[in-house]
């Protein structure tokens, strides 16, 4: 395989990254390419590896770069994070049965886990709707019975109350679900290096 051919190969593992991502990427390894000199090409693939170990090793250090990142500003979720660790997962040099079943398991999980959270979003939001009309229902309530003003518009403000816990705890779900994803991503990785 000369230059030509590894640069084209790995552009096709790399062709998914943003556009600055991927020029900057593209430009470093013809940047190494030439810094060796045409007479060293295939040293230079050896110790690249073959494209697809190059691009995963890349597309494992943007991933963990933009992960530490995450954690200095404290970042909540990104659509940007997933896209990079579902590129960095094809790029990986592990076998297809392997990886199949690896993203079997972790299709399995992401999809009970998006249940768990539908299931949390249609809670708060019945509870606020809920919560909502008998916070109403009390205040109209008033003339005809202050206790039944009382119990029906405290019911009211106990489901708005629950309603935001269970949100607040909803986010800090999908933020934890998003950070272990994450790591679940650099264990496969990892195994497939070794």
């Amino acid at each position: 395989m000369n230059k030509e051919a590894y640069l084209n190969q790995l552009e096709k593992y790399l062709k998914r990254l943003p556009r600055g991502e991927f020029e900057q990427a593209m430009d470093y390894f013809r940047e190494h390419f030439e810094d060796a000199g045409a007479e060293h090409e295939a040293e230079v693939i050896e110790e690249l590896g073959s494209p697809r170990e190059a691009a995963a090793e890349l597309l494992g250090s943007l991933l963990e770069k933009q992960t530490e990142q995450k954690g200095e500003k404290g970042r909540g979720f990104h659509g940007r994070s997933i896209k990079l660790t579902v590129l960095t997962l094809l790029a990986a040099p592990i076998g297809i049965p392997l990886f199949l079943a690896g993203v079997m398991a972790v299709l399995s999980g992401i999809l009970a886990g998006l249940c768990v959270l539908a299931g949390a979003a249609c809670a708060v939001v019945g509870g606020v709707l809920i919560g909502g009309k008998l916070l109403i229902r009390g205040l109209v309530a008033v003339p005809y019975s202050v206790p039944g003003f009382l119990l029906i518009t405290g019911s009211g403000i106990l489901l708005l109350g629950l309603a935001i816990l269970v949100g607040a705890g909803l986010w800090k779900l999908s933020l934890v679900m998003e950070k272990g994803l994450m790591i679940l991503v650099k264990k496969i990785l990892r195994r497939g290096k070794a």
